[in-house]
């Protein structure tokens, strides 16, 4: 009985740990706002940013569409790679390649 739960115990972690996606394909498809802050000393300040009637598109080539009854934007979007630099826990400064 142990045996099975080990072995299918260890079949989900490696079913779970393969599924993950890149972030230009968790960004695919359509987005909409609920919601918009600014950033305050204590807390935050919601406003309404007049996207909220509408969903932006992004698609997998690239282009971006927002369409609502009063606006049309265009666009495109892409996924960069970027280098963050900071000094670690140990005091070493240290560079990670992001995207």
């Amino acid at each position: 009985m142990r045996k099975n739960l080990l072995l299918s115990f260890l079949i989900s972690i490696l079913f779970f740990s393969s599924c993950s996606k890149n972030p230009e394909d968790r960004l695919i498809g359509s987005w909409q706002v609920e919601n918009a802050w600014r950033r305050e000393l204590f807390g935050r300040d919601y406003f309404t940013s007049g996207y909220e009637s509408s969903a932006f598109k992004f698609m997998e080539n690239g282009d971006a569409t927002y369409i609502s009854s009063t606006d049309t934007l265009k666009g495109f979007w892409r996924s960069d790679r970027y280098n963050k630099s900071y000094y670690n826990s140990n005091g070493e400064w240290e560079t990670r390649s992001m995207k």
